[in-house]
């Protein structure tokens, strides 16, 4: 191991440390995963010298979670293991049924697998329930490609959320005030006062959205140039957003079984799942209309019903649980926007705390 992994085996011990690619033989689906990491944050990097690499890596734990730490001046970005097969999974059972996105490839031979609970959150919950001898691969090339296209948009999300928290501040906020050197992406403690916690994590999601707009458009400008299985996904710039905005919004659809819609939504250590969907929504709709042209920004509008009836049709298509979208349709009743907008305008004391150790420009203030 390397200085950095022997640092971030330590740091994460409790947890199940540092993943062993050699006592199962290298696996290179992680590898080609950490590798797409590593490019990604050095490109985001590149125009900026107070931006700091940090070490990113696979933690030995099954469930699904992923965090920013920072331990003796070294920041890590740590991936649970079962946050890379969980989403993995979702996705490929998703497009190995042939009543999700009927228009990509050729479904007449996916075998439509069912589970009883789509929203697992754990390896081992997904061991236990679903066929030991099922293979969830889709069958056609066309589709499996779009699912691993669908994989990536989730995990760089993920990983570019947890990147905010480092470079925006964040972490070293919490390290300074609270001792907490760890700010992770499924947790129901937290030492901050949960609105503050709340703010942070929105921020982190909007930074998140900024990137992955980012990166969609710079695809879609090069799409000529990328390998020939990957230009259709990014040779139309609305078809390319939708397809983010797929992932993304599955992502969130997890843990909306998970989350407790009866409690407070001030008192959870983040914003519930439904609400991380439409600030994300909010968000990618804000940049539109500042940056894009009106055809783009109502071409978006138009089609989040069709994203959301997307995702939502197919948690019903490969489990045995109904349509049901309250999550998202609940971020929308008066007290939920009412605790957003509350956020928001929290940004404006937050701002000030984080500036002095943010490594970037941050969003400015609200001024509605």
């Amino acid at each position: 191991m390397t200085t950095d992994q022997q640092h971030f085996d330590s740091y994460f011990k409790s947890r199940g440390g540092l993943f062993d690619f050699k006592a199962v033989g290298g696996n290179a689906l992680l590898r080609k995963i950490l590798d797409s990491f590593n490019n990604q944050i050095k490109r985001n990097n590149s125009e900026n010298s107070k931006l700091v690499i940090p070490h990113i890596d696979i933690i030995n734990n099954n469930e699904l979670n992923a965090c920013a730490a920072k331990s003796n001046s070294k920041y890590f970005i740590g991936f649970y293991l079962g946050a890379v097969y969980v989403l993995k999974d979702i996705f490929y059972r998703m497009l190995s049924n042939k009543s999700i996105l009927p228009n990509i490839g050729v479904i007449d031979n996916e075998t439509n697998p069912i589970i009883f609970n789509a929203q697992i959150t754990s390896l081992n919950q997904l061991f236990l329930a679903k066929d030991p001898d099922e293979q969830i691969i889709p069958k056609d090339p066309v589709r499996m490609v779009y699912a691993d296209v669908l994989h990536s948009h989730a995990l760089n999300f993920l990983l570019d959320h947890e990147y905010a928290h480092i470079s925006h501040g964040h972490v070293d906020y919490i390290t300074a005030q609270f001792n907490a050197n760890t700010l992770w992406e499924i947790s129901q403690e937290s030492s901050m006062e949960t609105l503050f916690s709340q703010t942070l994590e929105m921020d982190a999601d909007c930074s998140a959205v900024n990137s992955g707009i980012a990166t969609i458009l710079e695809a879609y400008q090069k799409s000529s140039f990328l390998p020939v299985h990957l230009r259709q996904y990014y040779s139309n710039f609305d078809e390319s957003l939708v397809s983010w905005c797929i992932a993304i919004y599955t992502f969130f659809r997890i843990f909306s079984f998970a989350d407790d819609h009866k409690k407070d939504i001030k008192t959870q250590t983040h914003p519930n799942s439904g609400l991380r969907q439409s600030i994300v929504m909010a968000t990618i709709a804000t940049i539109l209309n500042e940056k894009f042209n009106s055809r783009i920004l109502d071409n978006f509008v138009k089609n989040i019903g069709r994203i959301t009836d997307t995702v939502e049709e197919a948690f019903s298509a490969i489990s045995h649980q109904d349509y049901n979208p309250i999550a998202f349709y609940n971020a929308f009743r008066p007290e939920a926007q009412e605790h957003v907008h509350y956020l928001m305008k929290n940004w404006n004391n937050v701002r000030p705390l984080l500036e002095p150790l943010a490594m970037k420009n941050l969003p400015p203030l609200n001024n509605d």
